[in-house]
């Protein structure tokens, strides 16, 4: 199982080989990272992807390190995960609800030039979009974009408060949003893995099954 992330600044999918399996000659695919941060530069052997596709096999919500995520496993052996809450979750947990499970989803990282800035080191951050698609359509929004309000219809915003002379967010109202819709998803993909294979039975009348044509 190969646990991808995007790489900020990148614009692609990228999954570490852990510790113990680290060996450079082995063939399959895997090749170093190189990064800086700051005066620190590494480099991380792994897998890359510019778009993980596959039917959607479980969900779960787990702890890494200090801080929570959201995994989408494909059936594919792939998976991809999203850190809660970051900039970009809004994004992931707005389609969850639109998402047919019986068909392949595409997850495509790409570059939002649209939205560099330099950081603190001078260096131009390219941040990653990330695109999920059907079919090659969007999939349907539970909150939509209202482009008027600059918001997503039936969404509730941060609210801003000052304390000891500081502005503080408080995101609670949206998070809790979010845990709805990923309660939700995660217990469709259960019910949908768990649910019983028919079997054809011998008879003398023909059913003819049309294709689900769900979105």
């Amino acid at each position: 199982m190969k646990k991808y992330y995007s790489i900020k600044s990148e614009g692609k999918w990228f999954a570490k080989v852990p510790g113990a399996d680290a060996d450079p000659d082995i063939n399959d695919g895997r090749e170093f990272r190189h990064w800086s941060f700051g005066d620190k530069e590494g480099k991380t052997l792994g897998w890359f992807k510019q778009s993980l596709i596959g039917k959607v096999a479980g969900a779960a919500v787990q702890p890494l390190g200090e801080d929570m995520f959201f995994t989408i496993y494909l059936d594919n052996d792939d998976a991809a995960q999203f850190k809660l809450y970051e900039s970009n979750f809004l994004g992931v947990a707005n389609i969850l609800g639109g998402i047919d499970l019986n068909k392949p989803i595409e997850l495509k990282a790409a570059l939002n030039e649209k939205r560099a800035w330099k950081n603190q080191y001078g260096k131009t951050v390219v941040p990653t979009a990330l695109y999920i698609t059907q079919s090659g359509e969007r999939i349907t929004q539970t909150w939509p974009y209202d482009s008027e309000a600059r918001w997503f219809t039936g969404l509730r915003k941060a609210e801003v408060s000052e304390k000891f002379g500081r502005k503080v967010r408080d995101t609670s109202s949206m998070e809790a949003a979010f845990d709805t819709e990923i309660d939700t998803f995660i217990q469709r993909v259960d019910e949908n893995i768990d649910k019983p294979t028919a079997t054809v039975q011998e008879a003398s009348v023909t059913v003819s099954v049309g294709e689900d044509l769900a979105f």
